[in-house]
């Protein structure tokens, strides 16, 4: 396995301008700034005191991940230069930061904190990323009559594509979903239990269809992430059914209906649009190091027949502590405002906060664009 090392060394700065320095920063280095998915990081930081310091709990992690270092210091010396460190082998590509704090016992003390954010990219040989890939291999249906009344049978099977077995995590009864215009199915109970690389599992289901038009029907593996995977972003397929009262329909796979001289508005019609609307705090104006509470307003602005179903929001504090909620069902003109609980001492007093609605695009919107909202406080 590729090993990349990263070395630290760091005295962190204080964080009140009343206090003395606890910890002094030297400097940071790491090489390269861009590593491979699979890879083995060794993270190393060194810290020393301005002052002998008592009782310190030293942790460092990888944020959306886990800690992987937590130590407690009884007495440290002053200028004890000490050597810390953790090893990391990331699994999804993506955007990570890595934390290190150190935190006296006496709160009187001003505590460290630093982060390096860096850039996982895919693996260049997949071979060597030892997770497990859920994908959806075909979803296909079986139907006597397209019309409106009519029941179909489908069929969605999915695989392990990945490197290691994949458990079996159930919430709500259910490792699969699949969505018509947005709007939950009921698939009864599709949790197959663990799956080895390379095997898959086959899960039938009917459904009536109610409504005629250009329907987009979605299944998706894994939905509420809790299998963590070389690849998230392979866990769904989409289909076209096209539905009518009497007159024979086609499907059209991945694309709306577009016969020629015709635009089907229907799926415009119902497709709903969530925005975050407004973001704000109580107290107004927080005071450093004390609790205070973060709320975020979310609307459904789609279109008449837009219903939107559960989706995920997600706070970020300077991109520091993201805390995700489910909302939904949404329907067109409704809003939903949600309510945080803030009571860690963020990294510095001057904080971005941003909101995201639909955060792993289960909702099939208007305008894919718009779901973020950006707001700033100052902490006294």
């Amino acid at each position: 396995m590729k090993k990349v090392l990263i070395t630290i060394i760091v005295c962190l700065v204080a964080a009140s301008a009343f206090s003395v320095d606890t910890f002094s920063m030297r400097k940071i280095r790491f090489n390269p700034t861009i590593l491979e998915a699979g890879s083995t990081i060794t993270v190393e930081m060194k810290i020393c005191p301005l002052q002998v310091v008592r009782n310190v709990t030293v942790t460092a992690g990888v944020q959306d991940d886990k800690v992987y270092l937590n130590t407690v210091i009884p007495k440290w010396a002053r200028n004890d230069l000490k050597n810390f460190s953790f090893q990391w082998t990331p699994i999804t590509p993506g955007k990570y930061r890595i934390i290190f704090l150190a935190e006296p016992a006496d709160t009187s003390l001003t505590r460290g904190i630093q982060y390096i954010d860096v850039d996982v990219v895919k693996a260049s040989d997949p071979t060597k990323v030892k997770a497990p890939d859920l994908v959806i291999k075909s979803f296909t249906y079986n139907a006597p009559s397209l019309t409106v009344g009519a029941k179909a049978k489908f069929t969605v099977e999915f695989a392990n594509v990945g490197t290691v077995t994949a458990t079996s995590p159930v919430q709500n009864g259910r490792i699969l979903t699949v969505l018509l215009q947005g709007s939950s199915i009921d698939v009864a109970d599709a949790t197959p239990g663990p799956l080895a690389p390379g095997a898959t599992y086959k899960h039938t289901f009917e459904t009536t269809f109610k409504t005629e038009g250009n329907l987009l029907f979605t299944a998706g593996i894994d939905p509420y992430n809790q299998v963590k995977e070389s690849d998230e972003n392979n866990n769904g397929k989409k289909m076209y059914i096209t539905v009518t009262k009497s007159s024979l329909p086609q499907m059209i796979p991945n694309g709306p209906n577009t016969l020629p001289g015709i635009t089907t508005t229907y799926q415009l019609a119902t497709k709903p649009d969530l925005i975050i609307t407004k973001i704000w705090t109580e107290p107004e104006y927080p005071v450093y190091k004390k609790p205070f509470k973060l709320f975020a307003t979310v609307k459904n602005t789609g279109a008449p027949m837009g219903l939107a179903s559960s989706f995920e929001v997600r706070i970020g504090l300077d991109r520091f502590y993201p805390i995700i909620k489910t909302v939904g069902p949404l329907s067109r003109g409704e809003e939903k405002t949600l309510t945080w609980d803030i009571n860690e001492i963020l990294p510095a007093k001057l904080i971005e906060i941003i909101a995201e609605a639909d955060i792993y695009h289960r909702i099939d919107e208007l305008n894919e664009v718009n779901n973020t909202q950006k707001h700033s406080i100052d902490l006294n």
